[in-house]
């Protein structure tokens, strides 16, 4: 009785309230079914760059439970908000369950099986994009399991393995939160600040800034966070540069090709015109470096960079909602890690398995 298969269709409404920086925060999202279809029929879009061994982890777990364990997280425009409004009108009456987490978010779900209401709100989604907000490394993992595991002849969506959980949140919503993913470093010989600093002049200006802590730090960036395209660069004992780009398009000649709105981003920057460039790490790396270490988490910055684990810190702000839909509708995607789409969609709130007796989803107007 701790799992329990449904017996008919139904989708499921998610309130997730959770506070931060001393606000409270409410986001709504349903998870369903999604058709898996490639990223070139432009219909669902990634923003960010994936690695071979979290993708290869992902395929080994739904190989073993022969189940998606858990629903990516994807986001749409939904410019007028409607679809947000009739999300809340839909989280009503007696919830399925609801917990709060350690993290102090608050879960509450509904289970909606009343055919108008999916239909309503399927009408709206119909003609949306959807972009992968959290869950890259699994979407990739699905299309391949289900190149190598389908069971059934016949066109998409007539084999389980067709589809995957998905959870969706309108870009419109307020509490669609980013958080930035800021990056450790070991530089690949003996590390001179005084050096990388006179590097960093052929891109951006530099001021510093007084620290007295792992506090100190994050209120030392804040201000400098929220104008946007800044990078901070922290390296013992207790030194923060800020890095502000000297020009609006400071990649604009070295990489031609590629979207502007990508070329500004500060996480753009960090990886093509620092990390690459300073300390050796490549910027489309499709493996961990075992130099770079990632965490949105200011003191473990401090305490790693003054302990002397990693040679220095480099904080990023949070990327706008809106900003990652652009790039993701403009074909490119950032470095992997570059948002943290707060807070996550839980694993374990339902499982999709492949081996349903009631066969596959039905798909309304064939999407």
């Amino acid at each position: 009785g701790v799992l329990i298969r449904e017996n008919a269709p139904a989708v499921y409404l998610v309130e997730q309230a959770f506070p931060m920086n001393g606000s409270r925060y409410v986001r709504h999202g349903v998870i369903c079914a999604m058709l898996l279809e490639e990223f070139s029929s432009k219909h669902v879009l990634p923003h960010e760059r994936t690695m071979a061994e979290p993708k290869a982890d992902r395929l080994r777990l739904m190989e073993a439970c022969h189940a998606n364990l858990s629903p990516i997280f994807g986001a749409f425009s939904d410019a007028e908000g409607r679809a947000d409004a009739l999300l809340q009108e839909m989280a009503a009456g007696m919830p399925l369950y609801e917990f709060c987490r350690a993290d102090r978010v608050t879960y509450t779900i509904w289970r909606v099986d009343n055919e108008a209401a999916i239909g309503q709100l399927a009408s709206l989604l119909r003609d949306e994009t959807l972009f992968i907000a959290d869950g890259h490394h699994r979407y990739e993992a699905a299309l391949r399991y289900r190149e190598e595991h389908r069971s059934v002849e016949g066109p998409p969506g007539s084999a389980p393995e067709d589809f995957l959980p998905v959870f969706c949140a309108s870009v419109s919503s307020p509490g669609l939160r980013i958080l930035p993913t800021h990056r450790l470093v070991k530089a690949p010989g003996p590390f001179r600040p005084d050096i990388v600093l006179e590097a960093l002049g052929e891109f951006f200006s530099v001021s510093q800034e007084l620290v007295k802590g792992p506090e100190s730090l994050r209120q030392a960036f804040g201000p400098s966070a929220k104008r946007g395209a800044c990078i901070g660069f922290y390296v013992s004992p207790e030194r923060l540069y800020i890095l502000e780009p000297t020009s609006d398009d400071v990649l604009a000649e070295r990489l031609p090709d590629r979207l502007p709105e990508w070329r500004r981003q500060p996480v753009t920057l960090l990886h093509y015109a620092i990390l690459e460039r300073l300390f050796a790490i490549p910027a489309e790396a499709e493996a961990a470096h075992p130099r770079l270490f990632l965490s949105q988490n200011v003191e473990k910055v401090y305490w790693r960079v003054e302990s002397g684990t990693y040679d220095a810190g480099f904080l990023l702000p949070p990327t706008h909602p809106a900003t990652v839909e652009a790039i993701a509708r403009g074909g490119e995607r950032m470095p992997p890690k570059s948002t943290f789409f707060f807070p996550k969609i839980a694993s374990g709130l339902l499982f999709y398995a492949f081996d349903d007796e009631e066969g596959p989803p039905r798909i309304p107007d064939s999407r």
